[in-house]
């Protein structure tokens, strides 16, 4: 199951942590499962209330959607947070899928959310608020996640930075904690041409053509990076781009590009679908998820 969660207007501001919580509310709704049933909770959001490091924040969602705050009746949830970028929902589903092949688990849940920090105490935050829930359990119809992989390209490593200082801000010369974002202006190219060398790679080692892959869920973000990956690959319709007003969606770019097909039934009609994500590192993770 996927769920999502966005501010109903551009102007009324919610915190990450509020956003990613209400996300996964709603897909354990959708799922008509208990939260109690959720053994493993991971969290990939990048920005945080107020620069949040400790706790967890999967540990703070984990006892606001009550999944086992305190273990009972044989039922515990693992909650952990995982740092990876635009790339770390792949990489929490990576984990969460071999944790339920092991056979350690029966379902796990990837929740991820970014919104700013601390309002009107960035320069060049450019990301719409938003955050996404998947659940995952053992599929009993031969479909599921069938290969992952993750690219690095350090070379591109300072084509995006984005970091707090202890600075004057702005007119008031007070000394504030800013987050601040760097961003190259060749860094959507840099990101396309990353995926593409990581796509024909990934491709090559599970055996397929690109004309095999039936639908591609990519990152949404940096800004027009969907349209430079469709002029380079000739899968328009294929290429799941989210509408975004006035920003660019971070780490739930991808949940939200699966829900857009997961409600009008592509995703489960089509055969193979790759998760095509990339992140400041520059890092690329790709995901093969397929049906019968």
């Amino acid at each position: 199951m996927v769920a999502i969660s966005k501010p109903r207007f551009n102007f009324f501001r919610r915190r990450a942590i509020s956003l990613t919580a209400t996300a996964a509310k709603k897909c354990l709704k959708k799922a008509n499962l208990d939260p109690a049933l959720i053994e493993m909770l991971v969290y990939t959001g990048i920005y945080r209330d107020e620069h949040i490091a400790e706790p967890a924040i999967a540990s703070l969602i984990q006892k606001r959607i009550g999944a086992n705050p305190i273990p009972q009746n044989g039922n515990a949830t693992f909650s952990f947070d995982l740092n990876n970028g635009g790339c770390g929902l792949v990489s929490g589903i990576q984990l969460v899928d071999g944790f339920i092949r092991s056979g350690k688990i029966r379902q796990g849940m990837i929740i991820t959310g970014d919104a700013e920090p601390f309002k009107n105490l960035s320069n060049s935050f450019n990301f719409t608020s938003a955050a996404a829930a998947i659940i995952l359990s053992a599929a009993h119809n031969r479909s599921g996640f069938t290969r992952f992989k993750t690219y690095t390209f350090p070379q591109y490593k300072d084509a995006y930075v984005s970091y707090v200082a202890w600075k004057s801000w702005k007119k008031s010369g007070k000394m504030r904690n800013v987050l601040l974002i760097n961003q190259k202006e060749n860094y959507p190219d840099l990101c396309v041409q990353c995926m593409l060398v990581s796509l024909k790679d990934f491709l090559k080692e599970a055996q397929l053509n690109l004309t095999d892959i039936d639908l591609i869920l990519p990152s949404q973000s940096p800004k027009g990076i969907i349209s430079k990956l469709k002029d380079q690959i000739n899968l328009d319709e294929r290429i799941i781009e989210v509408e975004c007003r006035g920003g660019e969606f971070h780490t739930a770019g991808s949940a939200l590009a699966l829900l857009n097909v997961w409600n009008n039934s592509r995703f489960n009609q089509s055969r193979n679908i790759l998760f095509l994500t990339v992140g400041s590192g520059i890092t690329t993770a790709l995901a093969l998820y397929q049906n019968p």
